[in-house]
Order: structure tokens, then C-alpha cells, then sequence
């Protein structure tokens, strides 16, 4: 499972620095790269996932 790697933040009360991203389609779909500034929620309360790239923001 591909995973993206964040700066610590808290999410719902946990401190989250790891989100599920699902597969390679799902990152393609969304066109996520590395350095981006992404969102983040969990997903069914419990697993942190990706759930899109912020193009505004620019990438490192």
C-alpha cells in the first residue's frame, strides 16, 4: 500500500505523519507528486488518507 509520508499534524485528536493513498491509479487520478501539499481525513474515523493535492500550493 503506497503511503505518503507528512509533517506531523493532528488530525481528529491523533498526531498523523503517515496516509494511506490506495494505489497508483488513485495517485495518478489526483495527480499527487512528491513535495505536495496535500488534505488529509480519515477514512471510516480511523485510517488517515489522501484526498487531494492543493495545485495552489507550490511544490518543493
Amino acid at each position: 500500500m503506497p503511503l505518503a509520508h507528512l509533517e506531523p499534524v493532528i488530525l481528529v485528536g491523533t498526531e498523523v505523519s503517515k496516509a494511506n493513498l490506495h494505489n497508483q491509479e488513485f495517485i495518478d487520478s489526483k495527480d499527487i507528486q512528491i513535495g505536495d501539499t496535500v488534505v488529509i481525513q480519515k477514512a471510516g474515523d480511523i485510517i488517515p488518507e489522501v484526498v487531494r493535492s492543493i495545485p495552489e500550493k507550490i511544490r518543493h
